[in-house]
């Protein structure tokens, strides 16, 4: 029987946040009738993801090799924000002053990216489509990077499925392109109310992401984790896991850490992850915020890590510290997976996740305080914390198994692809 060609296009380069773990995920348990071809807007050879796709099969290609170009878009992007003067920093300012001229400006610059960026991919992916008779068309990500992708699943004519991943705000430009989508797939409810806020006529549903269980139930040995990072077995170990990027909150995670390091003698700390390309300054300022702070010797910096899992492991606690709404939060039920007690700022993908009090304790988002004040409630109260993350285990194994995920969105591609 002839597989299905499905194309799944992501943004690149596979950075290795949600979207592309996510996708893997959904790779690695997909039926065998189905024949995934995963394509990059910008990738190369040695990505570790890239790597990790081929070993299962999965044809991966990408339109821009970084390793050719020498940096991704967001390291241009980063460089461009460096060299920016003085002079036009203040004309910025003053744009963005008057909403008319702002407007103006923003719409135009659409325009060039459009004709620049979107329309030259529309062209390579219908060539793509068409070579290697896909049948249907998987966007990763948010509608505006994927313009190209759109026009060119409509001129072909296949279905096209638009994965929403971030708090995506369309734009002038994005109006009649919302209408060559036939179907929105939201991984949580804020996400469908965002989305359907802005377009009332987008027909979707939620669909939650889902996690290899047996991943974090493994009996990983503790104290060989704990001593590669010199962390003894009487340690209390707060965790905090993802990139490093303003939203995520690492700075308010900081802050909240020392207020709780004079409270809690035996506290230590580790933030996992690494900055997007471009933006390797952010990490400079969190240690910087972490020596200010009086919290230095009590803060590790893994870097970014490929055994999430075998990391858990090591942590008595999890915080999940977005300063702004988070679109799911794949550390969520990561962590909840692992039995661990999960602290998580109250907005977004958490509140479809998380019952405060019972398999989790949710903060308000930009409070260090109260941050800080869930953390000491789990450091002096063993028994609280175990049974929270008890009962946050036995969720994940209802709601968030990557079987049921890969299931669901079968479901959404046969209706299409029938």
């Amino acid at each position: 029987m002839n597989k299905v060609r499905i194309l799944f296009n992501t943004p690149g380069p596979l950075l290795g946040g949600g979207a592309t773990v996510s996708l893997f995920r959904l790779l690695s348990h997909l039926n065998q009738r189905y024949e995934p071809i995963v394509l990059c807007n910008e990738a190369n050879a040695k990505n570790p993801y890239v790597i990790k796709l081929q070993e299962l099969g999965v044809e991966v290609l990408w339109l821009k090799d970084t390793q050719k170009t020498g940096m991704t878009i967001q390291e241009k992007r980063a460089i461009k924000r460096s060299k920016r003067g003085y002079i036009l920093e203040k004309l910025a300012n003053w744009k963005r002053r008057h909403s008319l001229v702002e407007r103006a400006h923003l719409f135009f610059r659409d325009l060039k990216v459009f004709f620049t960026i979107d329309l030259p991919r529309c062209f390579s992916i219908v060539r793509i489509i068409k070579q290697r008779k896909i049948q249907l068309l998987h966007l990763n990500n948010a509608v505006r990077s994927h313009r190209g992708a759109i026009l060119a699943a409509k001129w072909v004519g296949i279905p096209c499925i638009c994965h929403v991943r971030i708090f995506d705000k369309f734009k002038l430009i994005d109006l009649p392109i919302l209408k060559s989508i036939d179907y929105f797939v939201y991984m949580s409810c804020a996400l469908e109310a965002h989305i359907k806020a802005q377009w009332t006529g987008a027909p979707g549903s939620v669909v939650y992401d889902g996690i290899e269980l047996v991943q974090y139930q493994n009996n990983y040995d503790i104290k060989d984790v704990r001593a590669e990072f010199g962390l003894s077995s009487s340690d209390f170990v707060v965790g905090n896991i993802g990139r490093l990027v303003g939203w995520k909150g690492q700075e308010i995670f900081i802050s909240a850490l020392a207020d709780v390091v004079p409270k809690a003698p035996d506290l230590k700390a580790m933030i996992v992850g690494m900055p997007d390309p471009g933006q390797e300054s952010y990490l400079d300022e969190l240690k910087a915020l972490a020596a200010s702070s009086g919290i230095k010797n009590r803060l590790i910096f893994t870097g970014f890590r490929m055994d999430v899992p075998r990391l858990l492991k090591a942590m008595d606690v999890v915080v999940h510290s977005a300063s702004q709404p988070e679109p799911f939060g794949i550390v969520v039920i990561e962590s909840m997976a692992s039995g661990l007690p999960i602290i998580a700022t109250r907005g977004g993908g958490p509140l479809d996740s998380i019952e405060d009090d019972v398999d989790g304790l949710l903060v308000p988002l930009n409070d260090p305080q109260a941050m800080a004040e869930a953390i000491l409630v789990l450091y002096n109260d063993p028994k609280k914390a175990s049974s929270i993350g008890l009962r946050a285990r036995t969720k994940s194994m209802k709601m968030f198994t990557v079987e049921r995920f890969a299931s669901e969105m079968e479901k959404i591609f046969d209706s299409y692809l029938s």
